[in-house]
């Protein structure tokens, strides 16, 4: 609530630039961030998508994008997808090395500084890569930026809760998982992935005439959160490893799907 109050805009007007700064990431802007942060990701992959199907099937576009590919003398190609895959590789490039440093050096100096340097690298590099934490940010992510949106526009879920409350740690079936997460993760991780099939079948359909190797950044963001975004919900929820839970979920799914039953969602 304290978003749309007009505390930040004093806040704002008064303060030096370096103060507003900080003010802005460590409480408004924590939240702003994460919510373009998703809604950035799908716009890349629609406008991506968007002019590789304006190229298709126009015998005057050519598809020349590296200039290891140009012949002497020859000029680079009107295709607007290669414009659309040099932006993609400009924003994939020094901008996300500098964004992700930046989420992850504050964490890494405190474990320097608590554990010491062989510690941190240790952890940071290899413990939080093991158990998943990549794919685990970026879920969290789009969870802090959707529930944030929705409080802003309708006020849901942005009452008081009082504290002495208990870790909602608890396992759910699938089909509550689905209901809770398709809305914010589920139904927009389907269309970023029929956004990429699109693109993928267009490539092949094309032969690789214009394959090249300067977007690999880019696939390697599009594999992490297409797998957060789907997966995350059931591969953290607690238990769900166990045969005995994984045999109930599905028997539950199959029930909802199957019937008119309503979901036992609390």
């Amino acid at each position: 609530l304290q978003a749309s109050t007009r505390q930040h805009v004093r806040l704002g007007s008064r303060l030096p630039l370096d103060r507003m700064l900080s003010i802005f990431y460590g409480h408004l802007g924590f939240y702003v961030n994460h919510y373009f942060f998703g809604v950035a990701f799908w716009m890349l992959c629609f406008f991506l998508m968007y002019f590789t199907l304006s190229d298709y099937g126009d015998p005057s576009a050519k598809y020349v994008v590296g200039s290891s590919q140009l012949a002497p003398g020859q000029k680079y190609g009107s295709s607007y997808e290669r414009i659309a895959r040099s932006t993609i590789a400009k924003l994939c490039g020094p901008l996300l090395y500098l964004y992700l440093l930046s989420n992850a050096f504050p964490a890494f100096l405190t474990t320097v500084l608590e554990k010491g340097l062989f510690s941190a690298v240790l952890e940071v590099a290899v413990i939080q890569n093991i158990t998943l934490a990549p794919i685990f940010f970026s879920f969290q992510s789009r969870l802090i930026g959707y529930t944030f949106k929705m409080q802003l526009l309708t006020g849901r879920d942005s009452s008081y809760s009082a504290t002495g409350r208990g870790l909602q740690i608890e396992r759910r079936n699938f089909a509550e998982l689905y209901y809770l997460y398709a809305e914010s993760h589920l139904i927009p991780g389907a269309e970023i992935f029929l956004m990429i099939l699109t693109i993928i079948a267009i490539r092949v359909h094309r032969n690789n005439e214009y394959s090249d190797d300067s977007n690999n950044i880019f696939w390697s963001l599009v594999t992490i959160t297409l797998t957060s975004w789907i997966t995350a919900p059931f591969l953290f929820n607690p238990e769900q490893f166990i045969f005995k839970n994984i045999c109930s979920s599905l028997s539950e799914l199959c029930r909802w799907l199957c019937t008119n039953a309503p979901i036992n969602s609390k």
